[in-house]
């Protein structure tokens, strides 16, 4: 009986140990993880619009998409607002690269409505407002975008760019814009 006592007692020592390791495990590579997503999305900035980079952004961009997607989704995870607002970002920063752009301007939406306090928050609207008049061609829209962020956060510098831009260049043609130098 004394050695079944101590045999059910290292049993309960062992697993016990074995469930601390494996949640150690995984928070060592749930950062790994975010290493590595962080690695990525400097890596689709520091490439920029390089046209001989374009489908290496692409690439990494769709990794960088379905891991920060797939991690919002994912109500288990226990991690801080700022690494919850680096996963918008990304999201965002991955749709935008991997041209899925329906899906960037969700993500800086989703971001700024969930974050709006954060220092990022009217960067998060000008992106949205670029996408939408830039790549889609829906200027209507990048209108309301770019109004919603004079309205809400109305010193910053991209308000103040954004309601001169509005007022100056926004849907006049190449040669209106052109006058407007001279």
């Amino acid at each position: 009986m004394k050695y079944l006592y101590i045999a059910l007692v290292g049993c309960l020592v062992l697993n016990s140990c074995k469930s601390e390791s494996e949640s150690v495990s995984k928070n060592e590579i749930v950062e790994d993880s975010f290493e590595s997503m962080n690695a990525i999305a400097n890596q689709i900035i520091s490439n920029g619009l390089d046209p001989k980079l374009k489908s290496q952004n692409t690439k990494l961009g769709k990794e960088l998409y379905a891991f920060s997607s797939l991690q919002i989704a994912n109500n288990d995870l226990s991690i801080t607002d700022s690494l919850k607002e680096c996963l918008y970002q990304w999201a965002a920063l991955g749709a935008e690269a991997s041209n899925r752009y329906d899906d960037a301007i969700t993500y800086f939406y989703k971001a700024q409505r969930n974050f709006p306090e954060s220092i990022n928050a009217p960067k998060y609207l000008h992106n949205r407002a670029r996408i939408l008049e830039d790549i889609i061609k829906n200027n209507k829209s990048a209108r309301l975008a770019y109004e919603e962020l004079i309205e809400l956060y109305p010193n910053h510098p991209l308000s103040i760019n954004s309601k001169i831009y509005l007022e100056k260049v926004f849907d006049k043609s190449d040669a209106e814009i052109l006058n407007l130098i001279k």
